[in-house]
């Protein structure tokens, strides 16, 4: 179970269908996986990844901001009729 220390809600829409969803991005907190070696930190996007990823780094900041990255690549790369809002309904990508 992922030990979150940030959450951010976002809709994503589907331009086709016209049927929007809520996506719960989450970022859990960095850990050692082997002192001084790796890091780890796990992100779960509900509504869009099915199961938690473990992002990996040469220390826990490291880890944390790949996870970050890792999260707006996915977004980014949502197919293109899929974009997302920020939940008062403004897009989250300009």
């Amino acid at each position: 179970m992922i030990e979150k220390i940030a959450e951010r809600k976002l809709m994503v829409l589907d331009e086709v269908s016209g049927q929007s969803s809520e996506f719960v991005v989450q970022i859990g907190r960095p850990y050692w996986v082997e002192p001084g070696i790796d890091a780890v930190c796990p992100v779960r996007i509900e509504g869009g990844l099915e199961e938690e990823v473990n992002i990996f780094g040469v220390d826990e900041l490291s880890a944390l901001d790949l996870a970050i990255g890792f999260i707006k690549t996915y977004l980014l790369n949502l197919p293109p009729t899929k974009k997302v809002y920020w939940s008062d309904g403004e897009p989250y990508f300009d």
